[in-house]
């Protein structure tokens, strides 16, 4: 700073020098200055600099100050270091504040390419865990145009089949890395029009079409608008999520749903302040929307439906909070980071399933 007043203080000018002169002759009356305040002096400035070697050498500020006056301008002073930042070849250092960061997600992403929200229609809701005469729901409902596309939501195994009150299906199996407990998801989308896989199992990559919203099944009739029924079941191994049929009257639980509700618990609901106007598992059922959303999935921004379907849905607001309200903007991002597999690679992968790779 002391650089900068020599060259822009309006003091530097030639009306300043007497009352330089006189400030400097008072200086002369005092004790001399310290020898560390006289360095510093000289980094700042070339004339404060010769001011301060003046003092340094026993000779009066009364002579200094004329020498100093006389000399040819000095250049400007190269600015000095900021404070603002350390330099680059500083160490970062530990605090007590920082902790370790939580395991990333695993790459997930959403099962359809638009979002009109969660199906409510004459025939009831489709929320999870909905009231219905059976008991209660065990997926969500999600309202979209007949033949819209449903994605693989991981890079997984893929088989599909027909089954009563859920028409066509497709099941994925999704395995989650160790930092999340190892886990394996069985993905259950029916009510499907259309299927883009076989009932044997094959590899499917992230993203990639499984088949299409219909409504077969239970889902037939003219009071039901069509969705994608989607469940979701955690598995210790990936050979029990394989073998997961998905029946409603199958409610038994396993530790490996316990262990993982509890980690996203830790590391997602509570952080985010999420909350849900209804439980968030059946047993081994864990609600999708949080599950997907805080495992890292991508999803569209929701479009209030129109046409046919208008009236048809609720927004996910009316049944999930966070700590600001809506909990999308903090659940979901808005872009995805889904890795793009080739043709190749799913064959190559397909034929090691099929090989009897795991």
């Amino acid at each position: 700073m002391l650089g900068v007043m020599s060259r822009q203080s309006p003091l530097s000018g030639p009306a300043a020098r007497p009352r330089r002169r006189a400030a400097t002759s008072q200086a002369t009356q005092g004790a001399p200055a310290p020898r560390g305040l006289v360095s510093a002096l000289f980094v700042s400035s070339t004339a404060w600099g010769a001011l301060a070697f003046a003092a340094a050498s026993g000779l009066g500020c009364s002579h200094a100050a004329p020498r100093a006056a006389q000399a040819a301008p000095a250049p400007a002073p190269s600015p000095l270091p900021s404070l603002a930042e350390p330099p680059r070849s500083a160490p970062v250092v530990a605090t007590a504040e920082m902790t370790e960061p939580a395991p990333a997600p695993p790459r997930l992403g959403w099962v359809m390419p638009v979002d009109h929200g969660v199906r409510a229609d004459r025939a009831g809701g489709g929320q999870f865990l909905a009231p219905r005469t059976h008991g209660r729901h065990n997926g969500v409902d999600l309202l979209a145009p007949l033949g819209t596309p449903v994605l693989a939501a991981c890079d997984g195994v893929a088989r599909a089949g027909t089954l009563g009150g859920y028409g066509k299906y497709v099941a994925l199996v999704c395995e989650l890395p160790p930092e999340w407990g190892g886990a394996h998801l069985s993905l259950f989308y029916s009510h499907l029009s259309a299927q883009e896989v076989g009932a044997e199992r094959v590899r499917v990559a992230l993203g990639q079409p499984l088949g299409a919203v219909g409504k077969t099944g239970n889902a037939a009739g003219p009071s039901v608008m069509p969705h994608l029924h989607l469940e979701l079941i955690v598995h210790p191994s990936a050979e029990e999520a394989r073998r997961e049929t998905h029946s409603g009257r199958d409610q038994s639980n396993n530790p490996a749903a316990d262990a993982l509700l509890s980690q996203l618990d830790e590391r997602c609901l509570r952080p985010l302040g999420l909350t849900s106007r209804q439980p968030l598992r059946r047993e081994r059922r864990l609600d999708p929307y949080l599950v997907l959303g805080c495992l890292g999935a991508t999803k569209p921004a929701y479009q209030r439906p129109s046409g046919e379907l208008a009236g048809a849905s609720f927004p996910w607001q009316d049944y999930y909070r966070a700590r600001g309200g809506d909990p999308e903007p903090v659940l979901f991002r808005a872009e995805s980071s889904a890795p793009v597999h080739t043709a190749a690679w799913l064959q190559r992968e397909s034929r090691e399933l099929r090989a009897g790779t795991p």
